[in-house]
């Protein structure tokens, strides 16, 4: 995913993170990075927006670096 397609992206986007858990897209840090909040986490996760994938109907998933 390129840093324009995730600005795309409706705020709380899930996604499934490579701990297999899930996440809400909820920051955009400009140039390459998603905030991502986990629920039950009190810090944003900082994921680079090359790690991203859309795998269909809006569904994103984290991939391994």
């Amino acid at each position: 995913m390129t840093f324009e397609e995730a600005l795309d992206l409706p705020y709380n986007t899930p996604i499934l993170l490579r701990d297999s858990k899930f996440g809400l897209v909820i920051r955009w840090w400009y140039p390459d990075e998603l905030g991502v909040q986990v629920p039950g986490e009190q810090d944003i996760r900082t994921i680079k927006v090359e790690a991203i994938a859309i795998i269909g109907d809006g569904a994103l998933i984290e991939q391994a670096a």
